[in-house]
């Protein structure tokens, strides 16, 4: 092999190190925040991955490395929340970027035998998220602290964070149903996909900092929002914050 093309290799596989650190990175993020935000990260790469495999199968294509920007917007996330493209809409990104592949250019069954490969790891890490889910000593401990809070003062306003949006949509869905005396009429659950509502949810959980007024009966005790509302909200009438997610880097608490 030339000096050419082994500075080429070292270059393209340095970028593949890259992209694998920044998914380890986002899949670990989401499993501190919750078992619930891993398995559907998970299950969404499981899908592209399926994507991308159908790619190589019937059109002999792959996406170049030299893509590789565009690969990582794929997974960037708004507001925590990873783009929930749907099948047709992805497989049609993907072709667009993809390129022609060969024997030439890639080993294409050495290919195909690592999505193999990936796909059983990919199987077996989402029955251990979902055992996780099933057992959520987090979110038991989160239940505790709610119900402690409430029997000294049932009326103390209580604001959470986490950082991603699935995690405060999973939250919903557990907490809700729960006779824990959170309901939808003293509780919102906002994120960045909706900031009117995230706004709108703010001034009812914080009128006087907000200065507005609202309806009798229209008033929250409890809150749970990304971080759509972390700052310049005026939200000081809580008398609780609790942070779900320990945030890698302090300074954002």
């Amino acid at each position: 092999m030339s000096a050419k093309l082994q500075g080429e290799f070292k270059k393209n596989l340095a970028r593949q190190l890259s992209l694998y650190g920044i998914l380890r990175t986002v899949f670990l993020k989401r499993l501190e925040s919750s078992a619930s935000a891993l398995s559907t990260s998970l299950k969404k790469y499981e899908r592209r991955l399926n994507i991308f495999e159908k790619i190589l199968n019937d059109k002999n294509k792959v996406v170049s490395l030299s893509d590789i920007d565009d690969i990582e917007d794929e997974y960037m996330e708004e507001d925590g929340e990873q783009i929930d493209w749907d099948d047709e809409k992805l497989t049609k990104i993907i072709e667009e970027k993809a390129k022609e592949a060969n024997q030439n250019t890639h080993d294409l069954e050495k290919m195909k035998q690592d999505i193999a490969f990936e796909k059983e790891i990919l199987s077996e890490i989402i029955k251990v998220s979902t055992k996780l889910e099933e057992n959520d000593v987090k979110l038991d401990e989160f239940i505790s602290l709610v119900t402690e809070i409430r029997k000294a003062d049932p009326n103390k306003k209580v604001l959470v964070f986490s950082f991603f949006a699935d995690t405060v949509k999973y939250l919903e869905s557990k907490l809700i149903k729960m006779n824990i005396g959170l309901d939808t009429n003293n509780t919102a659950f906002v994120s960045g996909r909706n900031k009117v509502d995230a706004i709108r949810s703010a001034e009812r959980f914080a009128p006087m900092g907000k200065q507005v007024e609202i309806k009798k009966g229209e008033e929250l005790t409890y809150l749970f929002s990304t971080d759509v509302l972390a700052e310049g909200q005026n939200l000081f009438v809580c008398c609780f914050s609790v942070h779900r997610d320990l945030h890698w880097n302090p300074v954002r608490m």
